[in-house]
């Protein structure tokens, strides 16, 4: 009978520490459920999504200890995987729609850009160029941004037409984006007549107020 007493008050401990062990386990798969579902509700920051990796990295991990320790390392492990699975397809859904999202938006403000350029609307261009904002011209000048203001406040800059030759390319990196496209321009640049096919590049980066123009770069193009 005191063997018996004493297997009982032994395992007392170890069904405490099990139960424990058990709760933490919930606690955590509560906690990755949850970002789950405000990962699946809207899209959110790339932090976030980061910070969900690592979550539910971090609850594979203790709940592959744990299932060991209490040897249910089956069921225990199939919920981890599951849950480290879906937040990493969520995370890789989010990056796809965010970079489509973002190209849509670097394409309206490219297309409101033009439009700022051929009314020479100084007030809309100021706040499209970045305050560091430089331009190389197809003579192989660069322009800042106070320069090219002047310009068009002196109509030594004035643009007819801008008319796009082919697709437009945009192409997402994070908070950066890289225009490329072939255009036909009509006009003058800083007083100089402008009249003929270019390649032109523009980077934007997005900043608290939207996409803005950091820079951009005309190549004249050899006539066919």
């Amino acid at each position: 009978m005191q063997l018996a007493s004493d297997d009982g008050k032994s395992s007392l401990p170890q069904r405490m520490k099990a139960r424990n062990t058990i709760f933490l386990l919930y606690i955590t798969w509560i906690i990755a459920a949850v970002m789950l579902v405000f990962a699946v509700a809207e899209k959110q920051s790339d932090s976030f999504y980061t910070l969900l990796r690592w979550i539910c990295c971090a609850v594979f991990v203790y709940s592959a200890v744990a299932s060991f320790q209490m040897k249910r390392i089956i069921p225990h492990t199939v919920i981890s995987v599951a849950l480290l699975s879906f937040a990493f397809g969520q995370s890789a859904i989010a990056q796809e729609s965010g970079s489509s999202t973002s190209e849509q938006e670097v394409r309206q403000a490219i297309e409101k850009y033009r439009t700022a350029l051929l009314r020479r609307d100084v007030a809309a261009l100021e706040q499209i160029w970045t305050d560091d904002y430089f331009f190389v011209n197809a003579a192989g000048e660069m322009l800042s941004k106070a320069q090219r203001l002047a310009n068009l406040k002196s109509g030594a800059t004035t643009l007819g037409s801008i008319n796009e030759e082919e697709d437009l390319k945009v192409r997402i990196h994070q908070n950066t984006a890289v225009a490329t496209s072939r255009v036909t321009i009509k006009g003058q640049y800083s007083g100089q007549p402008t009249s003929g096919q270019y390649r032109s590049i523009h980077i934007w980066v997005k900043g608290l107020t939207g996409w803005q123009l950091v820079a951009n770069q005309l190549t004249a193009l050899a006539a066919k």
